[in-house]
């Protein structure tokens, strides 16, 4: 009887020390990742503090190419001008449609390479400024998510 009693306390025991060790570990990763990772609560935001720049809402579309089929991509466009901001959000539906409407009608197979997103950088901001008469100084991409080809029909 005397075993099983303590035998059942170092049960215990290590059941508090792995506990408490987990949460350090948590609280440990959420310090070093400057606070903005918390498991299940947390939402870490793609959104700039800069007064020129606006973030774009997360675009899915289908895509052109021959290893991927979907590309998730989050974009932020820096203008030159705070009356640019004013006129890209007010045509904002008309910027994300066009972005989609180039992006799915081109040949996408370039597009996972550092290279064919910097042409595509340029060609947006080329599209977007002859279009809307914006002054845009960078284009970037916060998530750019390719899709592979489901070849094996699963």
């Amino acid at each position: 009887m005397k075993l099983l009693t303590v035998s059942l306390w170092t049960i215990v025991a290590i059941a508090v020390v792995i506990i408490i060790s987990l949460k350090v570990v948590v609280l440990d990763n959420s310090k070093s990742l400057g606070g903005t990772f918390s498991l299940g609560t947390a939402k870490i935001s793609t959104k700039s503090t800069d007064p020129n720049e606006l973030s774009l809402d997360s675009m899915i579309m289908n895509i052109r190419a021959d290893d991927y089929k979907i590309l998730k991509a989050d974009f932020g466009i820096k203008l030159t001008t705070k009356n640019g901001h004013k006129v890209l959000k007010e045509n904002m539906q008309h910027v994300r449609s066009t972005i989609l409407q180039h992006i799915t009608s081109m040949d996408a197979n370039q597009i996972h390479t550092e290279r064919g997103k910097e042409i595509l950088k340029r060609d947006l901001i080329e599209l977007l400024e002859s279009k809307f008469g914006f002054e845009i100084e960078s284009l970037y991409f916060r998530n750019f998510i390719l899709v592979p080809q489901d070849n094996a029909g699963i």
